[in-house]
């Protein structure tokens, strides 16, 4: 595969994994609020333990 088609490729796929995280974030604003400003590791972990 080209190595440019490989990043085209990772780079959709971050761009997907960071709007699904937002959209998760708006819809559980109330519950779990200042989520952007904690530390990343933490927002990951309270979203794997659900």
């Amino acid at each position: 595969m080209n190595l440019s088609v490989v990043k085209r490729i990772m780079k959709v796929t971050v761009v997907n994994l960071n709007a699904s995280c937002k959209r998760k974030s708006i819809y559980q604003h109330q519950t779990t609020a200042s989520i952007w400003r904690e530390p990343l590791h933490r927002c990951l972990q309270r979203h794997l333990l659900r």
